[in-house]
C-alpha cells in the first residue's frame, strides 16, 4: 500500500483553513485532502467544487512540468469530491455541478431595467454567453459607458466571464 488515509483525523479539519493553505501555498496533497473532507450540505459541495476549478484554471499559468501535475491533482480531487458526494460517475458529477451553477444565475437571464435601457445575459444556440442591451426596443452592440459602472452590469460582467470559463469546461 502506497499511504493509508485515516479518515478520523480528516473530520476533524478545519476545510476553510486548508482552503487557505492552497491558496497560499498551491498545495496539490491538500487539494486532494480537501476533497475528502466531510460535505456539509450542497452549497458547501458546490463551493468545493468551484475552488476545485479555480485552482485548475490558475495552474495554466506555470510551466509544463508543474502545470500537469496540479491538472493530474484537480482530476483526483474532482473524483474525490464525486465520490465524497455520493456520485458514482465523475462526468455525471461535473455535469450536475454545472448545472446547478447555471440556476444560481437564472435571474441574471431576465431583463432588468437601468433609466432608459433593458439588460440581460443571452446564451445563444452554441452555449455563448453575452449581455444583450436595448434601448426603447432597439438592439444596442453593448452597453453604453455612462452604465458599465452601475453595479449591476458588473455582476453581469463578471457573470458572463464565469459563464465563458463554464463553457470552456464543459466543451473539453
Amino acid at each position: 500500500m502506497l499511504f493509508s488515509v485515516n479518515f478520523e483525523k480528516i473530520r476533524t479539519l478545519d476545510k476553510n483553513e486548508i482552503r487557505k493553505k492552497i491558496s497560499e501555498k498551491r498545495n496539490k496533497d491538500l487539494l486532494i485532502l480537501y476533497a475528502l473532507i466531510p460535505l456539509e450540505d450542497d452549497k458547501d459541495l458546490l463551493q468545493r467544487y468551484e475552488f476545485i476549478q479555480k485552482f485548475l484554471k490558475e495552474s495554466k499559468q506555470f510551466k509544463v512540468k508543474r502545470k500537469v501535475s496540479e491538472e493530474f491533482a484537480c482530476d483526483i480531487a474532482l473524483r474525490s469530491l464525486a465520490i465524497n458526494s455520493r456520485y458514482k460517475d465523475p462526468i455525471r458529477f461535473a455535469l450536475n455541478m454545472e448545472n446547478k451553477l447555471i440556476e444560481n444565475i437564472k435571474i441574471y437571464l431576465e431583463e432588468y431595467t437601468i433609466d432608459e435601457i433593458k439588460v440581460k445575459i443571452v446564451i445563444d444556440e452554441f452555449g455563448k454567453a453575452f449581455i444583450a442591451c436595448s434601448k426603447d426596443g432597439k438592439e444596442l452592440n453593448s452597453v453604453p459607458g455612462k452604465y458599465k459602472k452601475e453595479d449591476y452590469i458588473i455582476e453581469l460582467i463578471r457573470i458572463v466571464k464565469k459563464l465563458k470559463d463554464q463553457y470552456n469546461r464543459i466543451k473539453k
